[in-house]
């Protein structure tokens, strides 16, 4: 028989977190040593039709409003592209929602976030899935396999698959009385244990090799034992749990052996990294390995105290921190049940810029949070301004079912939070060109990107992506460096480059020393 999985292609959509990234690159390695035909670029509207592809994969995102909205325009894209594939929806958005996103379509599946190591053994069931269609085909198959003469492929694979995973997921809304309508959940009971995942099945997506990205990355952490009021992902993720130190250790030396230069740690909340914390995991980490550079995604402010700058400083953490900073205002951070008040803040940006030289420090600000006045956002201004912030991640408060506050009074109004983004933005593009242009002729260490037609890229270590330069602003010839990928190199900061400054391209031109 032949093997139709090394033909058959599944296609991966990634939104939201990094963890969904990682997560979404372990799946894509479990099909791929499958023999599938993996793809991950991303599917637009200019996108062909394609009837290769058998499976979607969309890996989803609840932090907002907006996001769930993006999650569901991809799911009506993907059905629209790929007619020949089933859709299965999975990640933070598929745990709390997923009987809205069941009814979207016939060909959709869902696997709730809290549930996703089973799609290491998904590979398995498709090929299987796929072989069975195949014998049914063949006259000695066609009384054995009375689904595939009636069912297409994609509604016959999503059917299987809502069998599969039909208790994976949680609903997020409830029929009234008489059954005939639904309405959003009240808050969760704050009594009520958070939903607990194992350490095994939190980790199981796990790869030292990766098809998208060039700089890995390794989860350790996941979950959140926070509750602030704004917050979904604890309700999606669960409790907190981490990965030991000694498989941390174990993934991070495979990681050097192969030829990586740095390693991104990652986790919900990397404070509640537990065994000996995240100051003694960082430790362990530097004095276990020999060249490897770690890089932290994010950091809550109020645990960057002295013993874990003391860490920091070391020459193999990156100079790049991202603080969850969320308000300046110590009245709205009591509002939203943030453990620390401003004054963390100023003294987290102080003792990174004690320790690392040029750091690059990036926070994320909720504009319009209820109840927040003019003078409380003008204090989170007046922080965002004195901390200098190489950026400034600014997104309005999104209100999410099941939190506290969803249900909270004296909402700003929303011409008013659209000025404030508009302020906060306007000011994070200021003081990111501030930035760049002070690292204008200083050298940097960075990690080449996979070579893209025409252009040769980087990730310094602190943190700016730019564009190489072989002189004269003419692009580094693919011929001589488009091997380069994953290498580290020494760079010089040539000038801003304008136009990618809002993030999504390149922000700098460099050139080789």
């Amino acid at each position: 028989m032949r093997d139709p999985a090394q033909k058959s292609v599944v296609r991966f959509e990634t939104l939201g977190c990094k963890l969904n990234q990682i997560e979404s690159e372990g799946a894509a390695r479990a099909f791929a040593d499958r023999g599938f035909d993996c793809r991950m670029a991303g599917v637009a509207a200019s996108s062909p039709v394609d009837t290769d592809t058998v499976l979607c994969i969309v890996n989803t995102c609840t932090v907002t409003a907006k996001a769930e909205q993006k999650c569901r325009r991809m799911i009506r894209l993907l059905l629209e592209k790929y007619p020949a594939s089933a859709i299965l929806v999975t990640g933070c958005y598929a745990q709390l929602d997923g009987s809205l996103l069941l009814a979207m379509d016939d060909r959709i599946a869902v696997l709730g976030g809290k549930s996703k190591d089973a799609l290491v053994k998904l590979p398995a069931f498709l090929t299987s899935f796929i072989d069975r269609r195949t014998d049914s085909q063949s006259p000695a198959g066609i009384q054995a396999e009375n689904t595939a003469q009636n069912v297409s492929f994609p509604l016959a694979l999503a059917d299987g698959l809502r069998r599969l995973y039909a208790q994976s997921f949680e609903d997020a809304r409830e029929s009234d009385e008489a059954g005939k309508t639904q309405r959003l959940k009240p808050v969760f009971a704050k009594s009520a244990p958070a939903p607990v995942q194992t350490a095994g099945a939190a980790f199981a997506l796990s790869t030292d090799t990766f098809l998208q990205h060039s700089r890995p990355s390794l989860k350790i952490q996941d979950g959140c034992d926070s509750r602030c009021s704004y917050c979904r992902i604890c309700l999606a993720r669960g409790s907190s749990v981490s990965l030991d130190p000694e498989t941390v250790l174990s993934r991070v030396l495979q990681l050097e052996k192969m030829g990586h230069r740095e390693v991104v740690l990652t986790g919900v909340n990397l404070g509640q990294y537990g065994f000996s914390g995240i100051t003694g995991l960082l430790g362990f980490l530097l004095d276990n390995t020999k060249a490897i550079s770690l890089r932290l995604s994010s950091l809550h402010p109020q645990i960057v105290d002295e013993k874990l700058c003391a860490v920091l400083a070391h020459e193999r953490v990156r100079p790049h921190f991202h603080l969850s900073v969320q308000s300046g205002s110590d009245a709205v951070l009591s509002a939203m049940k943030r453990p620390y008040r401003s004054q963390s803040v100023y003294t987290a940006v102080e003792n990174l810029r004690r320790i690392k030289k040029k750091p690059f420090i990036a926070c994320d600000i909720i504009a319009g949070f209820p109840g927040e006045t003019q003078a409380d956002f003008n204090e989170t201004l007046e922080l965002c301004r004195t901390c200098e912030f190489s950026w400034i991640h600014a997104f309005p408060f999104s209100p999410r079912p099941g939190t506290e506050a969803f249900s909270m009074k004296n909402a700003v109004p929303a011409s008013e939070v659209k000025n404030r983004i508009r302020e906060l933005s306007n000011l994070a593009l200021a003081q990111k060109k501030a930035y760049i242009e002070s690292c204008v002729g200083k050298d940097f260490k960075a990690v080449v990107e996979k070579y893209r037609i025409g252009q040769l890229r980087a990730v310094t270590e602190n943190f700016l992506h730019v564009q190489i330069q072989n002189g004269a602003r003419e692009p580094a010839p693919a011929s001589k460096y488009e091997n380069l990928g994953g290498q580290e190199v020494f760079l010089r900061i040539d000038a801003v480059h304008e136009s990618g400054l809002h993030g999504e391209e390149c922000e700098a031109f460099a050139s080789f020393i």
